[in-house]
């Protein structure tokens, strides 16, 4: 497989709406645990933590090519 200036452009496209879903995601979770009380907030950081550990690997496959 060669990679290409359109393949590179594709893989960012697919990073980009990928963050951009979870991020989605993540605003959504907030605003809902919003009147939580205190003891259950830890789902929303549980999210969080979930994106952010999304990340990396996808930076490592990319680099791999």
């Amino acid at each position: 497989m060669e990679i290409t200036p359109e393949f590179w452009e594709g893989l960012i496209k697919i990073f980009f709406v990928n963050v951009l879903l979870s991020g989605d995601n993540a605003v959504i979770i907030a605003l809902a645990s919003r009147s939580l009380p205190p003891c259950f907030i830890f789902v929303a950081s549980g999210n969080a933590d979930a994106i952010l550990r999304r990340l990396p690997p996808m930076v490592h496959w990319s680099r791999e090519s």
